[in-house]
Parts: structure tokens; sequence; C-alpha cells
């Protein structure tokens, strides 16, 4: 059967990929007693996303607006690529599941080859029905047919990162500060700035308003039961200490991520009190190598930190 060079694409960074010695169950990122998100309900993440001990697939991911597309890649019986088409309409989970989707794979054939006339791929059947249910942005598990559920999280392969808050949890925390050896001369840094953003309560029942800050993330520095990510505000060499982002975990908690601005007289002056007071939530699998999801410890206050750039 033919796959697009996408695929392709897809299979290649999965052979690239670590894969865990024993098990096929995927990543394990427990969230024992974890507070569950009150305001905010984050789609899962596009792009690319398997379970790393495992070679027998993946997902290509997009959704827009609550609808979910995407391509189910994996092998036939006799070892062959094919591909199986997943579309449907995302709904709210229970408990610690945010979003969750039941759909049957939908198999095609007949379509274009490279070079020749155009023509419509045609229906051929159904591969099984697929339950997808994602606990966050980052973090999901699917299940096909009467089969075995297995965790799946998005590729993270051009930034790199690291499994922080093991051997409690699998989760790998992407590089969130500047890093090196990804441009043409090694050893030179590329700058990672991000974009804090708060979103509050104004004037008004359901008026809101929002600020937003340039900030970087230092390395991550090893702390009890967990690591500490440093943040500083500014888009030049000249930075200054606004806050700081802490991930723990053990065997009865976690993993889990608080946020908290520093309440100094720079912070005071470049952002309001109600940003500067709440303590943020933000669980590692709403961590992602561009965008970061969290709130106030009373869901009033929400955080969004997006990736802006590297230069």
């Amino acid at each position: 059967m033919k796959y697009s060079i996408a695929s392709f694409l897809f299979v290649v960074a999965l052979c690239l990929t670590p894969v865990a010695a024993q098990g096929q169950q995927g990543p394990n990122i427990p969230c024992i007693d974890c507070p569950p998100l009150q305001s905010i309900q984050p789609y899962p993440l596009s792009g690319n996303w398997h379970n790393p001990e495992s070679f027998e697939g993946g997902f290509m991911f997009e959704i827009q607006a609550g609808r979910l597309g995407g391509i189910f890649h994996h092998y036939d019986q006799n070892g062959d690529p094919t591909w199986a088409i997943i579309i449907g309409t995302l709904q709210p989970g229970e408990g610690e599941v945010l979003w969750k989707l039941e759909t049957e794979l939908g198999m095609v054939e007949g379509g274009t080859c490279i070079g020749c006339p155009s023509q419509q791929p045609q229906p051929a059947g159904s591969a099984g029905t697929i339950r997808l249910k994602f606990l966050h942005r980052n973090y999901g598990r699917f299940q096909i047919d009467d089969g075995e559920w297995q965790n799946i999280v998005p590729f993270l392969f051009g930034i790199g990162g690291k499994a922080e808050l093991a051997p409690y949890s699998d989760q790998i925390f992407p590089v969130l500060s500047s890093i090196s050896g990804i441009s043409p001369s090694p050893g030179v840094f590329k700058r990672m700035i991000w974009v804090l953003s708060f979103r509050f309560p104004g004037i008004g029942t359901s008026m809101f308003d929002y600020r937003a800050v340039h900030a970087r993330f230092g390395s991550p520095v090893p702390i009890e039961e967990g690591i500490r990510y440093s943040l500083f505000h500014g888009v030049s060499d000249f930075l200054v200490d606004i806050g700081e982002l802490r991930c723990v975990a053990t065997a009865d908690l976690g993993p889990l991520c608080t946020m908290e601005v520093s309440d100094n007289q720079f912070t005071q002056e470049l952002l309001p009190e109600q940003v500067i007071e709440p303590k943020y939530v933000v669980h590692p699998g709403n961590i992602g190598h561009k965008r970061i999801d969290g709130e106030s410890e009373d869901g009033v206050v929400k955080l969004t930190a997006l990736r802006l750039d590297y230069d």
C-alpha cells in the first residue's frame, strides 16, 4: 500500500527514539491525589504520538476546534506498513480523563501514486474500533477493539528531554532553557524565549484581563524529590529573576509541578497583584516543548506559556 513521505519520516523518527528495555504498555505518568484542572481543558497536542516502548506503529493527530483527524500508522499481519484514518469529535472525559474519542479505524485504498493521474481513494472497510483517552495535553492512551490499553506521548526528538522525576514517573521533560548543539556552530547557544500569559477576572462577571511577560527558563537544578527551574524576564542578556517552577514526585504523590511569581519590586511593576499572589499548579503532562498549561490552586487564574522562537 502506498504511504506518504510524512509517514516515512514518522517511522524514521520512531526508529531513532530511545526504547525502554522491557514492557510495552508505554510510559507511566501516575497522578496520585493530583488536583484536576478546574478552569481549563487543553486539547491534545497536534502532531506525532507514539508508545516509545513498542514498534507497533504510531499516530499523526491534527486537532481543530475539538475535531480530531488523524492517521494510525501500523503494520499488517505480513509485516507490511499500512495506515488507517481516524476522524471524530473529542468528547469531555470523566475523572482524570480530559478528552475521549471512540470511532472506527477507516481503511482506504486506490489513492494516487507519485506522478500518476489524480484519483480519489475509496473506503476499504474497517480495521477495528479505536478508543482514545487524553489525560493531559501531552499524555494519553489508546485501545483497539478488546486489546490492551497502551499509553502514548508526543514525539520529542528535535529538542531533547529527560525523565527528570524517575523512577516515580516516566514523563520526559523537554528542554525548556536555552540549548546548544542545534546550530551550525557547535557549542553556540540558541535562545529560547517563552511568553507567560495570565488570564484573570477583570471588570464585570464575564470580563477577563490578560497580562503577558517574556520569560526564560534556567537549567533544571536538582532539589529534594525533584527539580527546580528559575524563571527570568528579558529578551536580552540582562535577565531579572521573576519566579520559579518546581516539579516533584514521590511514591505517594505526584508527579506535580507548581509555579510561583516572585513578589519583588520588579514584578510588582511588571505584573498585577492578581497574578503575583497565586501559586500555579502545572501537571508535567501539560508541559510540552512549545506550550505549558496551568492554573492557580483555586482555578481562578489561568496560566499559558508559549515558546516564542529560537534565534
